[in-house]
């Protein structure tokens, strides 16, 4: 497999090893080959990136059942399983493949500052729950 594209304004598809221009296919094979490719070409945002050195017994239980309570009594969320904290987990989107991510870890780790000094958490209060970008603080 190539470090780059050749061309990246073209869609290609990864057969047996071997970069294959997509203009050779039918266009249900296109549009698989499209997603794919596009999908393992892009950069995975730090958030969203794994921890294989972290576990649940690194975050904090407590405020993953406090997490569950607001948005249960806010009725904004629904949790599969709302006392198991891996599952939920999972439903916030901070764990993939089993492993923990970067976003998990801010959000609920015990001591995120120790693995991510550089990390800084932003927060905003709008003014409604209604789709805008007004807020009342930052």
């Amino acid at each position: 497999m190539p470090d780059h594209l050749p061309d990246p304004d073209r869609d290609y598809a990864v057969l047996t090893g071997d970069l294959i221009d997509s203009a050779d296919f039918d266009s249900r094979q296109h549009d698989w080959a499209r997603d794919r490719v596009r999908k393992a070409w892009e950069p995975t945002i730090w958030e969203r990136r794994t921890s294989p050195v972290l576990e649940i017994a690194d975050l904090d239980r407590e405020e993953i059942a406090r997490t569950v309570q607001v948005a249960a009594a806010g009725r904004r969320f629904t949790f599969k399983s709302p006392s198991r904290p891996e599952k939920v987990l999972d439903d916030l989107g901070m764990r993939s493949g089993g492993q923990i991510t970067n976003a998990g870890d801010i959000c609920f780790g015990k001591t995120p500052a120790v693995r991510h000094p550089q990390a800084r958490l932003r927060a905003y209060a709008f003014q409604s729950d209604q789709t805008g970008d007004e807020f009342i603080d930052q």
